[in-house]
């Protein structure tokens, strides 16, 4: 189970928020709406950022120094960690 849905769900703050499809297990299924399930490993909303495999927490971690260093830092953190993906 994830956390990060969990406390989404418990707190009412579930709606509007896309959600990656691998973060949704069986028993929070229902309380998703099936629109607002993406597949993609990675979603940014601007204020909530979630990830449901290695590949999207990388990405988002790469959008957490984009938002607080700029273009230039991610591109260097990208080529020390051989980072290819976009």
């Amino acid at each position: 189970c994830n956390e990060a849905i969990e406390l989404l769900i418990k707190s009412n703050a579930i709606d509007g928020i896309f959600i990656p499809k691998g973060q949704i297990n069986q028993g929070n299924i229902m309380c998703v709406k099936e629109r607002n399930i993406i597949n993609k490993d990675f979603v940014d909303n601007g204020k909530v950022i979630l990830a449901s495999n290695l590949v999207g927490e990388i990405k988002m971690i790469l959008r957490l120094i984009d938002k607080v260093g700029g273009k230039s830092l991610v591109e260097k953190v990208k080529k020390a960690i051989g980072f290819l993906a976009e």
